[in-house]
């Protein structure tokens, strides 16, 4: 029988950046993308923040694929169910050192916001719990919690800052009762969190962020 087996080898990842430059920057924004997605493509949704003094970075997942047999529009995903403790570990490693990189120049007031949107929520979520980042809100767009989240870690991770749920309230990707068991745990760990809900499924609502904004 095969034996599996590890070499970690170093990768050229591709982010995509708008908005002001560091210095300048009122509010950075990290944001990762959902699943099938390019960070070129996605980073487009953030434009109106630019003009919020915003500096937006989008990493893109470092798995991509054709979304037709071997032709049609290419895609990204943080990860796939194989060998997926591997892949965690290396988008965590990725997105630690491109957050660092990024933040390194900013100014002392600016307000740093971690957004991920569908798969991208989980990817933050595993990456905040790890890597114990430092950073003021948390947003998850359309997205939950990982499973297998390690609730000690990200309780560490989240105090002193706020985590918000994006939601809409048609979403057939959150089943029934999901958004109230994720709020529950929430509570029960005693994060500080705001629910935004909207009316639509799932997508990334930029409306309910620019009014979750201006109430923060």
């Amino acid at each position: 029988m095969a034996t599996p087996r590890h070499y970690t080898t170093q990768r050229t990842a591709r982010y995509y950046i708008i908005g002001a430059s560091a210095p300048e920057t009122k509010h950075l924004w990290f944001t990762c993308h959902g699943f099938a997605q390019l960070a070129g493509e996605f980073i487009n949704e953030f434009e109106p923040l630019v003009a919020l003094g915003g500096r937006i970075v989008a990493p893109e997942a470092l798995n991509r694929f054709y979304t037709r047999g071997f032709d049609g529009r290419v895609a990204a995903t943080w990860m796939t169910r194989d060998d997926r403790d591997a892949e965690i570990q290396d988008y965590v490693a990725y997105l630690d050192g491109l957050f660092f990189q990024e933040t390194a120049t900013l100014g002392a007031d600016a307000t740093k916001h971690v957004l991920g949107f569908s798969q991208g929520a989980t990817t933050v979520c595993r990456w905040v719990a790890m890597r114990q980042p430092s950073f003021n809100h948390l947003w998850l767009c359309s997205g939950d919690l990982p499973h297998d989240l390690d609730w000690v870690a990200f309780k560490k991770a989240m105090e002193g800052k706020m985590l918000h749920l994006v939601l809409g309230n048609a979403d057939p990707l959150l089943p029934e009762g999901r958004k109230e068991a994720t709020q529950a745990k929430i509570e029960e760990q005693g994060i500080k969190y705001q629910l935004h809900e909207f009316e639509g499924a799932h997508e990334l609502n930029l409306a309910t962020l620019l009014g979750a904004i201006d109430g923060n």
